[in-house]
């Protein structure tokens, strides 16, 4: 029978562990799992280990939990599970995250175990930022992987649960995409997935990333993925009423801010120091002479009518509704920029015009020699319309 383990667990320089136990299904606290409840002991058989703790940083507090379950195959004891073993990282947040009536068992069930892949070599990361949320989402799983029903070799060999208050933001979901708010969306955005990379990545080899509002992929997404060797990938995100969704998957030129432009974005910035308030928002990234995906697979398809799903295009900046990564470019220190790289100098104290979040992220990959693609045949639906 297994019992709670304890193991040390990196955590920021600044952060120390304040407590390490084992939550039930209503919050409350215990020593074990020996509880001589039925449920619960079954339970503890799918289990090899299972360590939650609480972490101080400078802006709050965090629950990190990481269960490891007794699957028929575990990573690192067999080559071939090795060489394709694969994180899905996904930014849940809050109950309303998921689009719509959707709620995290329809994420789950639809999405997250949507793909024809050997569970073994998968794990999970999902990143919370209200309590409710995080501990309906950990007594989902339980009820998840102890059912008999379900094979274990389709079940994900590792979860890593986060809940960190401190970065929920104050956006209303229906004004997210408002010009207004867009560079406090896309720092707090860029911030979650740094935050759940380096606290849920271990030895996968590569990370997908997928946004807790998709409703459907492809199945054979993440082997396409993994069989084309690229470092960076992106499918064509879509919706069902309206068409091409993630427009910061493209290829080509941006535009630029004129003199005058980026004088006022410097006194924006100037401004937002001296009197500690919010950043005036001057200028909208936008396009010049650039390609979306719907264009690249338009231009595919006229060139062959038989493109296959999983041909490959150069872009030159990647969405992050699906994105998928080599692990290796996050372990040479790539992150998601929490501030605009493009057009960045001393002169501009808050960051330049351009480039933030995932449409930063190709930026610095190329100065490393990784280079950013998509698969524009290849789609997955966002819940949006």
């Amino acid at each position: 029978m297994f019992g709670l383990v304890i193991a040390a667990f990196p955590a920021f320089s600044e952060g120390d562990i304040t407590s390490l136990l084992k939550w039930d299904d209503n919050g409350r606290t215990g020593n074990s799992y020996g509880t001589g409840n039925s449920h619960e002991d079954a339970w503890q058989k799918q289990i090899l280990s299972e360590v939650e703790g609480t972490y101080n940083v400078q802006e709050g507090h965090y629950i990190k939990s990481v269960i490891k379950f007794n699957t028929q195959t575990s990573l690192g004891e067999d080559s071939e599970v090795d060489e394709r073993s694969t994180i899905i990282l996904s930014v849940v947040a809050s109950n309303s995250s998921y689009g719509g009536e959707n709620t995290f068992a329809d994420f789950f069930n639809t999405t997250l175990t949507g793909f024809e892949y050997v569970y073994p070599q998968l794990s999970l990361g999902l990143l919370f930022t209200e309590e409710d949320e995080y501990y309906h989402v950990r007594s989902f799983l339980r009820d998840y992987f102890n059912d008999e029903d379900i094979a274990s070799d389709q079940k994900f060999s590792k979860v890593t649960l986060l809940c960190a208050p401190f970065l929920k933001g104050n956006i209303n979901r229906a004004d997210r995409h408002s010009n207004a708010v867009q560079k406090y969306r896309r720092i707090l955005i860029a911030k979650s997935r740094n935050f759940l990379i380096n606290n849920a990545l271990e030895n996968e080899r590569y990370t997908l990333s997928i946004d807790s509002d998709m409703v459907q992929v492809n199945p054979l997404t993440l082997d396409y993925f993994v069989d084309s060797g690229k470092d960076i990938i992106v499918p064509r995100i879509v919706t069902k009423a309206k068409g091409d969704y993630d427009y910061n998957s493209w290829q080509g030129e941006r535009a630029q801010p004129s003199p005058e432009e980026y004088e006022r974005i410097r006194n924006a910035q100037e401004k937002s120091i001296a009197e500690n308030t919010p950043e005036e928002y001057i200028y909208v990234p936008h396009d010049k002479n650039m390609k979306h995906l719907s264009k690249l697979w338009d231009e595919l398809r006229e060139a062959d009518p038989n493109t296959p799903e999983n041909a490959a295009v150069e872009i030159d900046s990647v969405g992050g509704a699906i994105l998928f990564v080599k692990s290796e470019v996050f372990k040479y220190g790539v992150q998601f920029p929490t501030y605009h790289v493009i057009g960045a100098d001393w002169d501009l104290p808050l960051g330049g015009y351009d480039g933030i979040e995932t449409e930063g992220l190709c930026y610095g990959s190329k100065m490393l020699g990784f280079k950013c693609w998509a698969m524009p045949a290849l789609t997955a639906t966002h819940t949006s319309g």
